[in-house]
């Protein structure tokens, strides 16, 4: 949700002429997805073998082969296909 909420951030800001403060909002938004793709995937991780989350959440791995399955479901289509997508607009973006 973060990412995509990133991802929203980053078309509004390059929706308009680059300024100065435009680019700015720019830099912004691309630094904030970059992190939501670590903090995605370090709950991947943190669900599947065990972890520490948002700033110390620990986070015991599942027991449940569904849940499981269905995390790594997630992580292959935000790995295969969101994430290609995202590098795509803020390459349009950048040139």
């Amino acid at each position: 949700m973060t990412g995509r909420n990133a991802m929203e951030e980053f078309k509004g800001a390059t929706s308009v002429i680059v300024t100065q403060a435009n680019q700015r909002e720019l830099d912004r938004s691309i630094t904030n997805f970059e992190q939501s793709v670590i903090d995605f995937d370090q709950s991947i991780t943190a669900i599947i073998e065990d972890g520490t989350i948002n700033g110390g959440v620990v986070v015991l791995p599942t027991d449940n082969p569904q849940l499981a399955n269905e995390v790594l479901l997630a992580d292959k289509v935000h790995n295969d296909k969101f994430q290609p997508a995202a590098a795509a607009m803020i390459v349009l973006a950048i040139n």
